[in-house]
């Protein structure tokens, strides 16, 4: 790649550009960086290091869709479960899940985040993700790890955060990176749950959607 000299945050996420990814880790801290993860719901152990800046950790997927999650929920935090509701055979509620919500991050800072997540789906290397469905207010990131073992994009909309990994078992190289790989197999997903009734964007109200696609 060619320098391109000054850029924007808003560029170099979009963009995928690394440089400046990793001044700005320095900038604000590892340690500053790493109690956002935690935040955001990242449990995983984490390096403190200038490389957790480009992904040099180990994460999972529901990790990175409950941090997205959070993003799309304008800051407020709430954790995973995979049980809502438990019946005996009579019918009767014996388990019901409580969701406790918390605020992690300032609702102008997720929004100024959404306006760049969203910009790497618009222009840059997310386009894929948005190609064949009412992708108006979805926004994500790719992402690619050395030597094409590794292809992410995770991404939201106002009422469903998903996360699309792919590798190979035994960590070979992948034909492709998160772009061209990741991408178009979370836009596919998307596509069928909005197809098949699961709500994408008609989940949330409809006044929650129209401001995640006004923040541009």
């Amino acid at each position: 790649r060619k320098y391109r000299g000054t850029v924007s945050m808003r560029d170099s996420l979009a963009d995928s550009l690394n440089i400046p990814t990793v001044k700005l880790c320095d900038m604000v801290g590892v340690d500053t960086v790493i109690q956002m993860a935690r935040k955001l719901g990242i449990r995983s152990p984490l390096s403190a290091a200038l490389s957790i800046a480009l992904g040099a950790c180990e994460v999972s997927p529901l990790e990175m869709a409950s941090a997205y999650n959070t993003i799309a929920a304008r800051g407020v935090y709430s954790r995973p479960h995979l049980v809502l509701r438990v019946r005996d055979r009579m019918g009767n509620t014996i388990y019901k899940h409580h969701t406790v919500r918390q605020e992690a991050v300032g609702r102008s800072s997720t929004e100024a985040l959404h306006r760049m997540l969203r910009a790497a789906v618009t222009n840059g290397t997310g386009k894929a993700a948005a190609s064949g469905w009412p992708s108006a207010a979805a926004a994500g990131k790719t992402g690619t790890s050395d030597d094409y073992r590794d292809a992410w994009f995770a991404g939201y909309t106002p009422a469903m955060s998903c996360v699309v990994w792919v590798g190979k078992d035994d960590n070979s190289p992948l034909p492709g990176t998160g772009a061209s790989l990741a991408a178009p197999i979370w836009g596919r997903f998307m596509r069928a749950a909005s197809g098949a009734g699961i709500p994408v964007e008609k989940g949330a109200t409809k006044r929650r959607v129209s401001r995640w696609r006004n923040i541009t």
